[in-house]
């Protein structure tokens, strides 16, 4: 199960034509806010894959499923965690969880 990581989408940044309309009036701050709005496309896209991973984990009805989504999961959280869009701790923390649960569906089965 491959999941790809979330482009960013350039044609909604250019899409926003209003970005001059803000309270900053000088231009780093315009540019600054232009640039916290494409960093959080890119993060929201992030997140998004990282929840999709875990909750394949999660709805998992095999244990060699589990397995296979926990591998993909893994890497994910390796990856996001490392591009700073969740801190390492709490990478850390998500994976210890789905490994637990992959461990107590191989129990029942």
């Amino acid at each position: 199960m491959e999941i790809e990581i979330f482009p960013i989408f350039v044609a909604h940044l250019n899409s926003q034509k209003n970005w001059r309309h803000t309270m900053a009036h000088h231009k780093s701050a315009i540019k600054r806010i232009r640039q916290s709005r494409k960093r959080k496309i890119y993060n929201r896209g992030n997140k998004k894959t990282m929840r999709e991973a875990i909750k394949a984990v999660r709805t998992a009805t095999t244990v060699s499923a589990a397995q296979e989504a926990l591998k993909a999961a893994f890497s994910i959280l390796d990856r996001v965690a490392a591009r700073g869009v969740i801190k390492k701790n709490n990478a850390a923390n998500k994976k210890s969880r789905l490994a637990k649960a992959v461990k107590k569906l191989e129990a029942t089965a």
